[in-house]
């Protein structure tokens, strides 16, 4: 008896871990391809931008997930969202009183700051099309079944957004900031998860992650006496292992992956899987 061929999309929720390794492996691939294309083209940056969005549709596409797009709860999500968008309103006034009060900043010019801020809501979009509506939801079918499948799901796929910053390595960051950087993401990846999965709508939680992401680098974003880190360019870029900037990363990480534990906490686990079922049937 002849087989059937399974598409790409079967073979992703019938293996969603392979298929969730496999999309950190594509997506750091087309990342670093399509930068290496246009590295030295300065004038190419614009079709840069519109490739680092279009592939990530691909690779949704590709997963059977383009229902992701069309999912409701924009509100709900929001809502699932407040200590994340608190977290990035506190850095973003930290930061503006820091620049306000220092003299001697250098602001970039109007034109300048709408282009730098633009590419940072690329990111949101990239990543959590990417992370949530591409890995989380192949992951659903498999195993939002009971709590211990909801938990597997938010911290499988928190640790694999977490691995694919490894790649800041290859681009000139050190290899202590690229560690520390990818501990506090796989923890931020958690809570996302959690929050796409409380509150399903995708479109909310790039505005989410595109607030956080400006409000930690809005020195960068808004002056030139700043690089995106926040750290002034004059200033000595040693690659030496900051143990108090560490233990403060690990404990924000902790903070996240709370957050995420009380999102999916026991008494909404019936609610999430209610809701992927409905999906299914429908």
């Amino acid at each position: 008896m002849e087989q059937k061929k399974r598409t790409l999309p079967q073979l992703a929720r019938e293996y969603p871990v392979v298929t969730c390794i496999a999309i950190v492996v594509v997506y750091v691939i087309c990342r670093r391809t399509t930068h290496w294309l246009f590295a030295q083209v300065f004038s190419a940056i614009p079709v840069r931008e519109i490739l680092d969005i279009i592939w990530p549709v691909l690779i949704v596409m590709a997963s059977g997930c383009l229902m992701a797009y069309r999912k409701r709860g924009f509100c709900k999500t929001l809502v699932m969202g407040i200590p994340l968008i608190m977290y990035g309103l506190f850095f973003f006034i930290g930061n503006i009183k820091t620049l306000v009060a220092e003299p001697g900043i250098e602001w970039k010019s109007p034109m300048m700051m709408i282009t730098s801020i633009l590419p940072m809501l690329a990111v949101g979009f990239r990543e959590e099309s990417v992370f949530r509506g591409a890995a989380v939801n192949v992951m659903t079918d498999k195993y939002a079944k009971d709590r211990r499948g909801i938990l597997f799901i938010v911290l499988f796929t928190g640790f694999c957004f977490g691995i694919m910053h490894m790649q800041n390595v290859f681009i000139g960051q050190s290899l202590s900031a690229t560690v520390s950087q990818t501990i506090n993401a796989a923890c931020l990846g958690t809570t996302f998860a959690a929050i796409y999965l409380r509150g399903g709508n995708l479109w909310a939680l790039m505005l989410i992650h595109s607030f956080i992401d400006i409000g930690g680098m809005v020195k960068g974003l808004l002056t030139k006496t700043y690089d995106m880190d926040g750290i002034a360019m004059l200033a000595s870029k040693k690659d030496t292992f900051d143990t108090v900037s560490f233990v403060l990363k690990l404990a924000i990480g902790a903070v996240y992956v709370l957050i995420a534990m009380f999102l999916v906490r026991k008494s909404k686990c019936d609610e999430i899987i209610a809701n992927y079922q409905k999906n299914e049937e429908v």
